[in-house]
């Protein structure tokens, strides 16, 4: 078959999340299909290469000529499905869905939490967030709701209608979408195909070989919410001197960590920026994460590939699908910071308990193997294609 993906910004595989997931399954699928990629925005004038394709007119990019240049792409490659890869921003997502033509099918894929996203915890920093009452927090979420699903009405509806399936993350992520939406999705709309892991599989590496390291890899952006992982970091440092905090990323909020870091004084705290993060991974034997939302968060099934053991807040519905708790890592109360100083400490004092998370960490990722995620892709393929004969 011949699948073209779609993305909204220029296609870079060491932005993660998304794009490297992209970057994967393209490779992955080429070796049953002929796989290509059409790109919205080129904010770095990248060149297009042989299968990786830009809307040409970069200063009109919803308009007539990008239109047609989509229809006459489809129609010179042959496209028969699209894979919709910004399903969850609304006006991106709207231009490629009508802009095709009407014989190409549609998978278009939900990366995170609809509901997150459009709630206060994602419009509002954490320093003001946690002020709030969670009843609170519970009403301006359903107004938060209503507001943007009317907003989004026209977009969303468009998604839903022109998709020939829906796909999710995990499978908490389909009652997130109805609840979102505010109806209850058919079973035959909506799928759950899980994030692979997208680095090569790995042999176990046992404790003895790892790092007093924890590390963290992502985008240095409001949502991670960094500044509260520092504030746990600053609570054990003084008494961890022979531990170090691993920070790999870049992002709009690179100045705002510095200063956080200048301010609490914090010295076992290294930031390398963008890496390649599978050096870091081998070493580390602790990851943390303290984001607002995630969707599948493919850093943490990646720090599990290395034997990595995880610790995350309670703050996203996949977590519970990727964490075995107590077992495989940590999953704290949000946004509970003396809990997760607690689960910390009790990782770092004891080299047994790291032995064991770590195996069962290891072994808990092999359920997100790319192998086994390809042959769920391929079924909905020939499912969707099937449908239309």
């Amino acid at each position: 078959m011949n699948i073209l993906f779609y993305l909204g910004i220029t296609f870079d595989p060491l932005r993660g999340g998304i794009h490297r997931v992209t970057d994967v399954l393209m490779r992955g699928m080429s070796v049953k299909h002929k796989v290509s990629c059409l790109v919205l925005e080129n904010k770095q004038n990248i060149v297009p290469s042989a299968n990786c394709y830009y809307v040409p007119n970069q200063q009109d990019l919803y308009g007539k000529e990008n239109r047609y240049f989509v229809k006459k792409l489809c129609r010179d490659l042959s496209i028969d499905i699209v894979i919709n890869q910004e399903a969850i921003s609304p006006y991106t997502s709207y231009f490629i869905l009508d802009s095709l033509p009407d014989n190409v099918k549609v998978i278009s894929v939900i990366h995170s939490s609809l509901t997150l996203i459009y709630s206060l915890k994602s419009k509002l920093p954490f320093s003001l967030l946690r002020f709030i009452p969670e009843p609170l927090t519970v009403l301006t979420d359903y107004f938060s709701f209503s507001y943007f699903r009317i907003k989004y009405f026209k977009q969303f509806k468009k998604m839903f209608n022109r998709s020939d399936k829906v796909v999710v993350l995990d499978k908490h992520l389909i009652s997130d979408v109805s609840k979102f939406i505010g109806k209850r999705i058919s079973p035959q709309k909506i799928c759950v195909i899980a994030n692979p892991i997208t680095l090569v599989k790995t042999s176990y590496i046992s404790v003895e070989k790892k790092k007093k390291q924890v590390l963290f890899v992502g985008r240095l952006s409001p949502e991670k919410n960094i500044t509260q992982m520092l504030k746990i970091w600053s609570l054990l440092e003084n008494d961890y001197p022979d531990w170090q905090l691993i920070i790999v990323g870049d992002g709009n909020m690179k100045k705002k960590v510095e200063l956080v870091v200048k301010q609490l004084e914090l010295q076992h705290i290294s930031m390398v920026g963008k890496q390649e993060p599978t050096p870091y991974y081998r070493e580390a034997s602790i990851f943390m994460m303290t984001s607002l939302f995630e969707g599948l968060p493919l850093v943490l099934l990646e720090a599990m590939n290395f034997s990595v053991i995880p610790l995350a807040f309670d703050s996203f519905p996949a977590i519970q699908t990727i964490i075995d708790d107590k077992k495989t890592g940590f999953i704290i109360k949000p946004y509970d910071t003396q809990q997760y100083v607690k689960a910390m400490t009790t990782l770092m004092d004891s080299v047994e308990m790291r032995k064991s998370f770590s195996k069962q960490t290891y072994e808990k990722s092999h359920e997100f193997s790319l192998s086994s995620t390809l042959a769920v892709w391929d079924d909905l393929f020939i499912s969707i294609m099937q449908n239309c004969q």
